[in-house]
């Protein structure tokens, strides 16, 4: 069982940071891109930086922008990238120029509107602009973080309008079904109210059809229903697949649940209650992630893995992962190069344990 633990850690510490399967693209313009590629989705760090730099250096542009998207995520920075001195990871990430070198975003000049994208991002006052730009060059996984971190500041009516005539894939449309079910209809334009009605109409089916969709905009947004009741059971269905709680770990969850209601005088009935309801939402929600063709890379992975645990395998990992929100998180640093379909294709991930 430790074994079986280890490994599983290994895995979901493995879908957390990188995939390893480059796409089938066109914009792979080189052999020695490809074979970049290839050894950076391997972690092999050591020999993809190098050829990345070379390349970049050169004038190959998507060796600048995807130097410039490892240069600014967080959990690309390898334990090979750690273990040099600043001034050697800088030669290999960032352009010549400065006293560290300048962004490779500073570089590029075809693509310099995606570029200058991903610079403005970061920043909260052209962040809307740059949501935009990464939707219109179909950068949806970074696109839709940046979504998200402006709707929690409040701007869903404009943002909404702004953004509802892109061809967002249903995956990552959950912000925007949020912001169509509470934006006013009054203050949106024709399109944006079109869009709206298309959303809600999804919605409806969504939740005929008992799909995951369906149980995750209930759950985002249970705080503005006015008939919370009905969806009750659905809204807890939704809170695990989005979040992963309850799935793996049950016990410890419904102990974690329970400690916020320590002081109630009906702890007892009430920890049944807790108990019955959150049952039968992880269970519901553990059938939608086995049918759901959204959660195919895990089940696959673990069905090759883990022949004998691949139900504890998908389990784990979901949870691990923080559920669908976390899974769909882990996001292609370039979509043009590599696409989120395989940047996590489970069937391909290296062994961990």
């Amino acid at each position: 069982m430790k074994n079986f633990i280890t490994f599983l850690l290994g895995l979901a510490v493995s879908l957390c940071l990188h995939g390893v399967v480059l796409a089938q693209s066109d914009s792979v313009d080189t052999p020695l891109l490809k074979k970049a590629i290839d050894a950076w989705l391997d972690y092999d760090d050591k020999t993809a930086l190098p050829l990345l730099s070379k390349l970049a250096k050169s004038g190959n542009e998507n060796a600048m922008l995807l130097l410039g998207q490892i240069n600014i995520r967080p959990t690309d920075i390898s334990p090979y990238l750690k273990s040099l001195d600043i001034k050697t990871r800088n030669s290999l990430i960032r352009a010549p120029g400065g006293l560290s070198g300048k962004s490779w975003f500073s570089q590029v000049k075809k693509n310099k509107e995606l570029a200058d994208a991903f610079v403005d991002a970061g920043f909260s006052p052209t962040l809307r602009k740059a949501i935009g730009q990464l939707l219109k060059y179909q950068e949806y996984g970074q696109a839709i973080t940046r979504l998200q971190t402006a709707f929690n500041q409040g701007r869903f009516q404009t943002l909404f309008a702004d953004y509802s005539h892109y061809d967002i894939p249903l995956k990552y449309q959950f912000e925007l079904f949020l912001m169509a079910g509470v934006s006013d209809r009054g203050k949106l334009d024709r399109e944006a109210r079109k869009y709206r009605k298309s959303l809600l109409r999804l919605l409806n089916k969504s939740i005929d059809e008992s799909t995951i969709h369906g149980h995750i905009f209930l759950w985002l947004i249970s705080p503005y229903l006015k008939n919370r009741e009905k969806y009750e059971q659905q809204i807890k269905t939704g809170s695990v697949l989005m979040t992963g709680n309850f799935i793996y770990d049950f016990e410890n969850s419904i102990e974690l649940l329970l400690w916020s209601y320590k002081k109630n005088p009906n702890k007892q009935k009430l920890k049944q209650k807790l108990r019955r309801e959150w049952k039968h939402a992880s269970e519901a929600a553990l059938k939608l992630i086995l049918d759901a063709k959204e959660f195919e890379p895990i089940i696959n992975f673990c069905n090759k893995h883990c022949p004998d645990s691949n139900l504890e395998c998908v389990k784990f990992t979901f949870s691990r992962n923080s559920g669908y929100n976390g899974y769909i998180d882990i996001q292609s640093p370039l979509e043009k190069l590599i696409s989120q379909r395989d940047f996590f294709k489970a069937e391909d991930l290296k062994q961990s344990s």
